[in-house]
């Protein structure tokens, strides 16, 4: 599946696993889901892992969008990891969405895994 999540209850935080082309269609879906799952929390952290994705199939109208409906809160830390020049950009482009959505929340870009974690989580 090219957009998947796993709540980890005890660590409070949300990974988001993108991979291979990823669609507005696949990530709208995957939005829904987070919204009717009871073991989601607004508050929790969130990981997206975009290591693995070879393309992103959106219009810019369309990552708004998916900016515009995250199920987080203002007060979650979310990371974007990805490794490639154009998701790169892709993901400055999204956090920037994200900062200036009607729900704003803490959202910073990464080139590595372990930088992330220890953002999200710095004790």
């Amino acid at each position: 599946m090219p957009v998947d999540y796993v709540v980890d209850k005890q660590r409070r935080l949300v990974r988001l696993t993108l991979s291979g082309p990823v669609t507005f269609g696949e990530l709208k879906a995957n939005q829904e889901r987070m919204l009717r799952d009871p073991e989601m929390n607004s508050d929790f952290s969130q990981l997206i892992d975009g290591r693995a994705v070879t393309a992103v199939e959106l219009t810019d109208d369309e990552l708004k969008a998916i900016a515009e409906g995250h199920p987080f809160s203002s007060a979650s830390a979310r990371a974007i990891v990805v490794n490639e020049p154009m998701a790169i950009a892709v993901a400055k482009k999204y956090e920037t969405f994200v900062r200036h959505s009607k729900n704003p929340s803490n959202l910073c870009s990464f080139l590595d895994l372990a930088s992330a974690l220890r953002w999200l989580n710095p004790e």
